[in-house]
């Protein structure tokens, strides 16, 4: 009798196994739970979008990251990649600091309580794409739009 129990407990626990969609936190879709390189596939402003018009843009990529610990907290850390279509023979990667507050985004390069950050919204965020967002509907509108690298790859 018992193994016949045992069989039904099993049976009766593997049929109400359902799979979960999780919700991931913004910070986790994109570093993808530690890091994650993303094409930039529209750099806009002034109307225009630079990807499309200058081809040292058309390679570029960015890494978000949740960054190294250093001490009691880790400092998310966003780098732009030039890769290899560089702009001038001087064009580095350059590093951020980035905080996430809800649909806000803010890069920084120093101590944010001082008030050197770059205020972005976060139009979409899903594991596939991200749009950022500022001055929307404004001559000075500004917009970054980046497709996951390898979407062809499972993470």
């Amino acid at each position: 009798m018992k193994p016949v129990l045992y069989t039904f407990l099993i049976t009766a626990s593997l049929l109400s196994c359902k799979s979960k969609d999780v919700d991931l936190s913004t910070i986790d879709i994109f570093t993808a739970g530690n890091s994650k390189e993303w094409n930039i596939v529209e750099n806009y402003f002034s109307g225009t979008n630079v990807v499309e018009i200058e081809p040292c843009f058309a390679d570029d990529t960015a890494v978000f990251s949740k960054g190294e610990r250093t001490g009691e907290k880790r400092e998310p850390k966003y780098t732009w990649k030039k890769n290899g279509n560089k702009c001038s023979s001087d064009d580095p990667d350059f590093e951020l600091y980035y905080f996430i507050d809800g649909k806000t985004i803010i890069f920084f390069s120093g101590d944010l309580s001082q008030g050197d950050g770059d205020t972005w919204q976060i139009d979409l965020a899903t594991k596939e794409e991200i749009i950022l967002s500022q001055s929307k509907g404004t001559p000075e509108e500004r917009r970054l739009h980046f497709v996951y690298k390898n979407a062809t790859e499972p993470e």
